[in-house]
C-alpha cells in the first residue's frame, strides 16, 4: 500500500500523539509501569538504571504540574521536555569535555614514555607543563577557592523571613548554597583572600580546607585535574620507563607503557575503586571508619572531621568521594584514604545532593551497599557522617564491653537519656519504633551483622523512593522482635533463609522484584541504641548539655537538630568551639575586634518550673527586644570602626524550634535551665549573615566581618587576643569588673559616629575593644549612606522565633514572630 504525503503526515502526527499520551498517562499514574525483571545477571550500571526506571519518570512531575491537578497539560509537558533536553545536552557536553581531558592526559603519558625510551628526557623528569601543574597544586593547598554561586539579596531579605526557619533533624548531605567565607574572615561578601609566599606554603596543610562551605574549588581543582594529571603522566611514565630500561622484549615495553597509562588514568580521579585490599590497608583491629561526601560538604565539614580524628591518631578511615573535587583533594597527596563513590556520570562540579530528592536517596542506598560489602569482606564498620566531631578515638569503646552483645549499634534522634548518671552503656528503653539516626552506627562482621546489612541493603531495589534511614525503620519494624535487656533482638521472616542462600551464592546478582519478596536474612540480629549522652546531637550538646550532666566521656556530636541550612550547621560548630579554623582566623596582624556586654533581663522567679508554655513564650518575646537594641548599637559601632564583631552573648528564655515545644523545651528534655546562651541561629539567620553583600558607605563598599560569641573562650584563640582587651564605658557609668583589661577608657556618652571615632582614636591599635553600657555609647550615624545600608542589613539578618501550634493561632497569636533589631 502506498500512502500519499497527507496520509503520511496524519499517520506521523497520530504516532506522536499516541507516544505523548502514553507518557503522560504513565507520569500521571493512569498507566502502571510493569515490574522490572532481569533475565540475566546485569552489570552494576544496568542494574542501577533498571532499579531507578520508575522514579526517573516520576521524580520531576510535581515541579511541572503547575496547576496542581495531578495531570500534565500540553504546555506543562512541553516545559518538562524542554528542561530534560537541556539537561541531556549539558550532560553530553560534560562527557565530551571529560573525555577530552582524559585523552590529553593519555597522550601526554604516551609521549613522555616515548621520550624516556628514546633518551630525550631522563626517567622521573618533568617538563614545563608538569611544573605548571605543581603550581596549580600549590594553589590548591593554599586554599585559593573562588565562589561558584552569587548572593541573591532578594532571596534573603525581610520579605522572605522563612528562609532560615528550622526544619526536621534529618541529615543534610552536601545541600545548601555557597558561602563566601574565607580562611581569614567570616564576612558578608568578598572572595577568598589569596595567600602568597613562604608563609602560605607553610600553612598549606591547614589551609587546604579553608572555612568555605561550598564547592568553591572549581577553578583550582579544574586546573589540578588537567595540569596535575599532566604532571602525574610525566612522573608515572618516567618511573615505569626507568624500569623498562632493562627490558629486552616488546611485551615488556608494552607492559610498562600500560602501567604508566593506568597510573595516569587513576590520577584523573585521585581515588581508586573500593576493594578488599584498600580496606585492609587502612583498617585497624579489623575495623574501618567510613564516610561519604561531595565537595560542597567535605570542603568544610569533612576536613574538620579529618582534623579532629587526627588529634586522636585515628587513621583507620576511608572517604567515599562522590565527586572529582573530593577525590582530587584526598588523592593528590599520594596515599589514597578514599575510593570513588560516583557512578553513571554523577561526578561533575555542579553535582550536589538535596535532601529527599532521587539523587540523595540513591546515594544513601549506595552507602548501605558499600557498608554491606565491607562487612561481608570480614571488617567491622563505623559509619560516620562528616558533620560529626569525635571527642576521642571511638574504636576502644566500640570493641569494648559496652558493645560486646550487639551486632549493630546505631545513634538516635532522642534528646534525653534514660541511663543513670555515669552509665556509658547502650541506651535503655530502645524499641522497634525508636527514631534511629543512621548518620552514625557501628556494625560488626558477625553472622548477625552480615545478615542485617544484607537485608537492609537488599531493600534498595524496591525502596529506592525512600532514603536509607526510612529503609532501616521499615526493616526493623516489619519483623518479629523481643528485648534482651537493652538489646533489641530481630527475628527472621518466612522465606528469608532461602533468600539468604541465593544472596550468599551471588550478592551482586541478588535482587527483589516487589516489596513483599523475602530479604536475605539468615539469623537473628542484635540491635542496640548508642547512648544519647554518648553520641550527642545539636540539641543535647548545646541546650541541656548532657555531656556535662551525665559524668561520662562522650564519644562525639552529630550536628543534627540544628537549622537545615549549611551555614547554620557550620556556625553551630563554631559556637561550640568544635570547628578547627586555621590560625589566622583567630588572629592576624591587621585584624582588630569589637565586642560588647549585653544587659539581659532576669528570668521571673520560678520560671524553670512554669507549666504553661505560652506564658514562657511571652517572657522570651518580651526580653529579646531590649537585648537586640543593644546588639544594634554594638554592630553599628563595629561597622563604624570597621572592626570584626565578636558576637555579644544574648540570653534566650525559650528554645526556637520548627514545632511547638513543651515548657519551651523539646519534649523529653528534663534538665534545661533558662535563661541560656543563645546560639546564633536562635536569633539570627546564619545563611544571610554568611552571604550578605558589603555594606554601602559614603567611602565605598565595606564588608561586615564577624566571629562567634565563644571565640574569646576558645583555646585556639591566641593569648595576645584574649589579654589585649580595652574596656570602654560612658562617663558617669560604673565600669564594673575590670580584671584582665589592659586599659579602661571612659568617653562622653551618646557620641555620634565621627565624634566616637575621634574619642576612640587613642586605642585604635587595641586588639579587642569591649563596650559596656552600650545604649549610652553610640548616638547615631553621620554617614547617611551607611545608616541606610546598615538598617537594611539589621532587618535582613534577624530571624523568626518559632513556633506556636494551631490552637494558639486560632486565638489570634502568631505562629512565628520576627525578631526585630532596630535603633
Amino acid at each position: 500500500m502506498v500512502f500519499n504525503p497527507t496520509t503520511r503526515i496524519m499517520f506521523l502526527c497520530f504516532t506522536v500523539f499516541v507516544a505523548i499520551s502514553t507518557y503522560v498517562l504513565i507520569v500521571t499514574h493512569h498507566v502502571k509501569l510493569p515490574t522490572v525483571t532481569y533475565s540475566t545477571t546485569p552489570d552494576h550500571r544496568e542494574k542501577i538504571g533498571a532499579e531507578m526506571l520508575h522514579h526517573s519518570l516520576l521524580e520531576d512531575f510535581s515541579k511541572y504540574d503547575a496547576d496542581g491537578d495531578s495531570r500534565l497539560s500540553v504546555h506543562e509537558f512541553a516545559a518538562m521536555l524542554k528542561d530534560n533536553q537541556a539537561k541531556a545536552l549539558s550532560a553530553q557536553q560534560q562527557a565530551v569535555e571529560t573525555q577530552k581531558q582524559i585523552d590529553t592526559v593519555v597522550e601526554a603519558a604516551a609521549k613522555a614514555a616515548a621520550d624516556v625510551k628514546a633518551g630525550v628526557i631522563k626517567p622521573g623528569a618533568t617538563d614545563a607543563k608538569a611544573g605548571a601543574a605543581k603550581s596549580d597544586l600549590d594553589t590548591l593547598d593554599d586554599g585559593e577557592y573562588d565562589d561558584v554561586e552569587e548572593y541573591d539579596l532578594g532571596a534573603v531579605t525581610a520579605n522572605n523571613p522563612d528562609e532560615a526557619d528550622y526544619e526536621e533533624p534529618d541529615d543534610v548531605w552536601g545541600a545548601g548554597s555557597t558561602t563566601t567565607t574565607t580562611s581569614g574572615d567570616t564576612k558578608t561578601g568578598g572572595g577568598a583572600a589569596a595567600k602568597t609566599g613562604a608563609a602560605a606554603k607553610a600553612a598549606a596543610e591547614d589551609e587546604q580546607a579553608t572555612t568555605r562551605q561550598a564547592g568553591g574549588a572549581d577553578d583550582a581543582l579544574g586546573r589540578a585535574a588537567g595540569g596535575g594529571a599532566d604532571k602525574a603522566a610525566a612522573a608515572a611514565a618516567g618511573d615505569d620507563a626507568a624500569l623498562d630500561t632493562t627490558a629486552t622484549t616488546g611485551a615488556a615495553v608494552a607492559a610498562a607503557a600500560a602501567n604508566a597509562l593506568a597510573a595516569v588514568r587513576a590520577s584523573v580521579t585521585g581515588c581508586p575503586d573500593l576493594s578488599r585490599e584498600l580496606v585492609a590497608d587502612f583498617a585497624r583491629d579489623n575495623t574501618i571508619m567510613l564516610t561519604v561526601a561531595d565537595w560542597r560538604i567535605f570542603g568544610s565539614m569533612g576536613i574538620n572531621w579529618m582534623k579532629h580524628l587526627a588529634k586522636y591518631n585515628v587513621d583507620y578511615w576511608l572517604v567515599g568521594a562522590t565527586c572529582v573535587k573530593t577525590a582530587q583533594f584526598l588523592g593528590h597527596t599520594g596515599k589514597h584514604p578514599c575510593f570513588k563513590f560516583y557512578e553513571d556520570g554523577s561526578h561533575t562540579s555542579t553535582d550536589q545532593y538535596k535532601y529527599g530528592d532521587s539523587h540523595y536517596n540513591a546515594a544513601t542506598w549506595r552507602k548501605v551497599v558499600v557498608v554491606s560489602r565491607i562487612v561481608h569482606w570480614g571488617f567491622n564498620v563505623i559509619h560516620s557522617d562528616v558533620d560529626v566531631v569525635w571527642f576521642r578515638d571511638p574504636l576502644p569503646y566500640f570493641l569494648g564491653p559496652a558493645m560486646d552483645r550487639v551486632d549493630m549499634a546505631v545513634s538516635s534522634d532522642l534528646i534525653s537519656t534514660g541511663n543513670p548518671k555515669g552509665d556509658d552503656g547502650l541506651e535503655v528503653g530502645m524499641h522497634q519504633h525508636t527514631n534511629f539516626n543512621t548518620g552514625v552506627y557501628f556494625v560488626r562482621a558477625t553472622p548477625g551483622g552480615k545478615s542485617l546489612m544484607a537485608g537492609w541493603s537488599s531493600m534498595r531495589s524496591t525502596n529506592f523512593h525512600d532514603n536509607d534511614q526510612v529503609g532501616i525503620y521499615k526493616f526493623i519494624r516489619g519483623r518479629p522482635s523481643h528485648m534482651d535487656g537493652r538489646v533489641l533482638v530481630l527475628g527472621v521472616l518466612a522465606g528469608e533463609a532461602e533468600a539468604a542462600k541465593r544472596y550468599e551464592a551471588d550478592p551482586e546478582a541478588f535482587t527483589r522484584k516487589v516489596v513483599s519478596d523475602p530479604l536475605p536474612v539468615s539469623t537473628e540480629m542484635r540491635l542496640g541504641g548508642l547512648g544519647v549522652h554518648m553520641l550527642l546531637n545539636g540539641y543535647s550538646y548545646f541546650i541541656p548539655k548532657l555531656q556535662l550532666q551525665m559524668n561520662v566521656s562522650s564519644l562525639g556530636i552529630h550536628m543534627t537538630w540544628v537549622p537545615l541550612s549549611k551555614e547554620g550547621k557550620f556556625h553551630r560548630f563554631r559556637d561550640g568551639m568544635l570547628y578547627d579554623d586555621p590560625p589566622d582566623y583567630y588572629d592576624a596582624p591587621d585584624r582588630h575586634y569589637l565586642t560588647a556586654d549585653i544587659d539581659a533581663p532576669d528570668a521571673p522567679e520560678g520560671f524553670n518550673t512554669w507549666r504553661e508554655t505560652e506564658d514562657m513564650i511571652q517572657v522570651h518575646l518580651k526580653n529579646m527586644p531590649p537585648q537586640l537594641q543593644q546588639m544594634y548599637r554594638a554592630m553599628a559601632v563595629a561597622a563604624v570602626l570597621n572592626r570584626t564583631l565578636i558576637f555579644p552573648t544574648l540570653k534566650c528564655y525559650c528554645f526556637k524550634n520548627w514545632f511547638m515545644s513543651e515548657q519551651c523545651r523539646i519534649p523529653g528534655d528534663k534538665v534545661t535551665q533558662f535563661p541560656l546562651e543563645c546560639a546564633l541561629d536562635q536569633v539570627f539567620r546564619p545563611k544571610v549573615l554568611y552571604n550578605y553583600p558589603p555594606l554601602n558607605t559614603s567611602r565605598g563598599p565595606q564588608n561586615f566581618t564577624f566571629r562567634e560569641y565563644s571565640m574569646l573562650d576558645n583555646p585556639r584563640t591566641p593569648a595576645v587576643v584574649k589579654s589585649g582587651q580595652v574596656l570602654v564605658v560612658p562617663e558617669g557609668e560604673a565600669p564594673g569588673n575590670t580584671t584582665g583589661f589592659v586599659q579602661v577608657l571612659s568617653i562622653k556618652p551618646n557620641l555620634k559616629q565621627d565624634e566616637l571615632v575621634k574619642a576612640l582614636q587613642p586605642i585604635h591599635d587595641a586588639k579587642v575593644i569591649r563596650l559596656r553600657h552600650v545604649m549610652k555609647l553610640f548616638g547615631g550615624f553621620d554617614d547617611q549612606v551607611l545608616k541606610a545600608s546598615f538598617e537594611s542589613f539589621a532587618d535582613a539578618v534577624t530571624a523568626n522565633w518559632c513556633c506556636r501550634d494551631e490552637p494558639y493561632i486560632k486565638k489570634g497569636l502568631q505562629r512565628k514572630v520576627k525578631m526585630v533589631m532596630a535603633w
